[in-house]
């Protein structure tokens, strides 16, 4: 049996070896000779200096690693709390616009329909002017004056302003005499129910250009939120990747997703 070992001091002594000799390595065959603490094995002190060189930059090494890979967990985490933090504030604001958006319709509606309430009051006193002038012209045209003064009386206080500025068009002709054209397209003639009508359409009109926008913004802020979900999914698979390389090709594509929503999402108004 061979046991290659090196001889410790009492094997110097028992074979005469001086220090030189002692250090080197010797093969001996003893079976169950020698007792066992005479044959522990004493490193060299060139082995010792081999192993304290190829110790340190292996750990240099896995400590530079280790510090790279909490960096990148470190932004992976950041990232994670800022997108989940501005998604929220997305779908709430989204919300805000769309029921800011469902207001104003409702608002225009109710508008467009007192409008058109109104119109169909103005139309009803045009018609009423109407008749009642043509009732006039009728009785001036017999000489019926009685009749003429009756139906001139009762014509509505909207309409006399009118009928009196164009009835001033004959003075100075003879008695009788009815001026060319009518009253009704004097701007004495004043319908408050078509004004009315007019403005109401105009508020209408303006509340549902409102109602345009708030969906357009609303719209803007929900697409803002699939931008930050799809940041969330590349943050969820870039932390459970393995190799570095595709983890930092992840990072830098959710970090340009979130960059280009976040500018979006300042460039929008906010209603808090």
């Amino acid at each position: 049996m061979g046991i290659s070992l090196k001889p410790t001091s009492a094997l110097r002594s028992l074979f005469g070896m001086d220090d030189d000799v002692g250090k080197k390595t010797v093969a001996i065959y003893l079976p169950t000779l020698l007792p066992l603490d005479w044959i522990i094995e004493e490193p060299m002190p060139s082995e010792q200096g081999q192993e304290e060189g190829c110790t340190t930059p292996p750990d240099e090494k896995k400590q530079s690693r280790w510090s790279a890979f909490l960096t990148v967990e470190v932004i992976f985490l950041v990232l994670l709390l800022i997108t989940t933090f501005s998604s929220t504030f997305c779908a709430y604001e989204a919300n805000n616009w769309n029921s800011l958006q469902s207001s104003k319709n409702r608002e225009g509606t109710d508008l467009r329909t007192q409008s058109v309430r109104a119109y169909n009051n103005g139309n009803t006193h045009v018609i009423i002017d109407v008749n009642s002038f043509l009732a006039w012209a009728n009785a001036v045209d017999r000489n019926d004056t009685r009749a003429a003064d009756a139906v001139a009386a009762r014509f509505t206080a909207e309409f006399k302003p009118a009928f009196a500025a164009w009835l001033a068009q004959a003075q100075g002709q003879p008695k009788g005499t009815i001026p060319p054209g009518t009253p009704f397209t004097f701007p004495e003639y004043h319908v408050s129910s078509l004004e009315q009508g007019a403005l109401l359409e105009q508020n209408a009109t303006a509340s549902f250009n409102e109602a345009s926008a708030a969906g357009n913004v609303g719209s803007a802020y929900v697409l803002n939120t699939l931008l930050y979900a799809l940041v969330l999914f590349l943050v969820g698979v870039g932390e459970r990747w393995k190799t570095p390389a595709l983890k930092y090709v992840i990072l830098a594509t959710a970090l340009i997703l979130f960059a280009y929503a976040t500018a979006k999402l300042l460039m929008l108004p906010k209603m808090f």
